[in-house]
This record gives structure tokens, sequence and C-alpha cells, in this order.
């Protein structure tokens, strides 16, 4: 008996809720499947603050709540023709709709040493920087921390580094303490815009963070970055160069922009694979006009999950 199913890969917020929203709208008609590395939603926007252990949540009473399947695993390969995906371990699982909510990923600089240097891409790394930012506050009076990436995340990170200093030392040394925001832009949250650009920046100089801008990296190193004028040594570097789509992303056939984020239509559907749907850091998409119901807008039947 051939069976209707959502299958999302992905465990991020965007998978989740995917799965969550398919079954509020679907009810008991399909079966709901999220498969992941593992049952855990890492709270990733707040990676940068402090007790970064704490920063993710059990997938899977909140799943079974709801009614979706977990399935862990590691997806890879999308067969378009056959509507299936399958796993590393060679199991395969059969859709009639495939929601594809993998994430970003952070992009580490292409110079020698970017893999030496810090991250909070993950909470495992936020957990080891962490872990690093306390022994150097143990082994150095006045610490001195280099933020590469003067985005979103760098600034966050860099405003709240005084008070994470203090939390594993002292007060003394969180104001003593150097913290050095990195770019290559001469402005910083270029991005963002020139709007906030005035809060940013007065926050920045309130905090006393200093910025190193319109610079050129030619290697890093977990305290050293060097630059094509000179070199800035320090006790801790740590990354936060922009996102790109994970890695899962170029496994889904059609278009893909510059930041390798699969191009869908207004109904976030992937090219011509119409069976295929994209959400999140995934999708390169204009979020004021799409629409995730049509997730479960056409029930054309999955087949069962072969092994």
């Amino acid at each position: 008996m051939e069976a209707e199913g959502i299958v999302v890969v992905g465990g991020g917020f965007a998978g989740f809720w995917a799965a969550v929203a398919a079954r509020r709208i679907a009810g008991a008609k399909l079966s709901i499947t999220l498969v992941s590395r593992e049952p855990a939603l890492q709270i990733r926007p707040r990676l940068y603050e402090a007790e970064p252990k704490d920063l993710a949540v059990d997938l899977l009473p909140l799943l079974e709540t709801v009614g979706v399947e977990f399935v862990a695993g590691d997806v890879s390969t999308v067969d378009v023709s056959h509507r299936r995906i399958r796993l590393r371990t060679g199991n395969a699982i059969f859709y009639a709709r495939l929601v594809v909510a993998t994430g970003s990923t952070m992009r580490r600089p292409r110079v020698p040493g970017a893999e030496l240097a810090h991250s909070i891409d993950t909470q495992h790394e936020a957990i080891v920087f962490d872990e690093r930012l306390a022994q150097v506050v143990r082994t150095s009076p006045q610490p001195t921390i280099a933020v590469v990436g003067a985005g979103f995340t760098g600034i966050e990170l860099a405003l709240v580094l005084r008070d994470r200093i203090a939390r594993h030392g002292t007060a003394v040394q969180a104001e003593h303490a150097r913290i050095i925001l990195i770019d290559r832009a001469d402005v910083v949250g270029r991005q963002l815009g020139s709007g906030p650009r005035p809060a940013i920046e007065a926050a920045l100089a309130k905090d006393r963070v200093e910025l190193l801008l319109a610079k050129t990296i030619t290697a890093l190193g977990p305290t050293r970055v060097a630059f094509a004028d000179g070199a800035l040594n320090t006790d801790a570097v740590v990354l936060a160069t922009g996102m790109v789509a994970a890695p899962f992303a170029a496994k889904v056939p059609g278009l893909h922009d510059e930041q390798g984020r699969i191009v869908v239509d207004q109904s976030l559907r992937a090219g011509s694979a119409r069976e295929i749907f994209v959400a999140g850091d995934a999708a390169a998409a204009d979020w004021r006009r799409t629409s995730c119901s049509a997730v479960v807008s056409a029930r054309a039947p999955a087949r069962p999950v072969r092994r």
C-alpha cells in the first residue's frame, strides 16, 4: 500500500516549523517525517551569548507531541525521478513532498590557517570558544580578543565579550580587555545598510570595541591575524565571516545563487522539481511574497520507506 508523506530534511528552526506547519495543515492525512543528524534544535542566533551549552532544545518530545516521526541520519543524495532521499547508511526514504531546510554554514576565509581560528557557527564550536575564553581569562590580566567579521553576528559577539570575560574572571579584567572587530569593508554592518549604522557605531564606541576596517587578511591562526600590511597577536581569534548554504543544498537540482542557496519561486518550490520545497537559509527567496501552505497543497502519494 502506498502512503502519502512529507519529508523534511533539517532540524533547525525552518525544518522544525515546516514539520509542525505541515502536520497542522494536513491533519492526520499525511505522514510527516523529519530527518536530521541529531534530535536537537540549536539556538544558532544566540550562540554569541554566554553559556552556549544551554542553547539547544531536545526535539524528540516536541515532535512526538505533534505526531512527527524523527529519523536520525545524514542525507547523501536526492533522487528526483524516484522521489526519494538516501541516507549515508544506505537507507532510502520516499516522499510525496520534500522540504529542504538544511540551513547555512559559516564561510571561512580562504586564507592559510583559517581552520585554526575559533567560530561560533555551531553549538559545539561555541562551547569550544567559550572554554578558550575561560582559559584566556585564567592566564591573562588583560585579554585581547579579535572578532573577524563586522556583520550581524560579529557585532553582537563583540558587544557581549566584556560581560563574558567578567563572568569567567573579574570586572577588572573585563574593563582592561581589548576587543577588536575586523572587517574587509570600510564600514561596520555593511550588509545591514546605512539605516542602523549610527546606532551600531555608537554601541561599539560605548563598549570601547576597537575597529580595524578595510583590512585584507592574508593568514589566520588561533591567536594571530596577519594582514597585507602587518599582523595582530591576540589571546583568541573568533570568526563571524558570513554564511553560505549548507553543502546539502548543492545536491538539489535547479538554480543556486552565489551563496549556494536554492532559487525558489513564490511557493518555495525549487525550480522544475515541483515536489521539492525549500525553507530557511537554504532558500534564495523574496520572503515578502512566499507561502508555506504550498508544501501540503498537493496530495501526490509517497512511496513507502525501503531499507
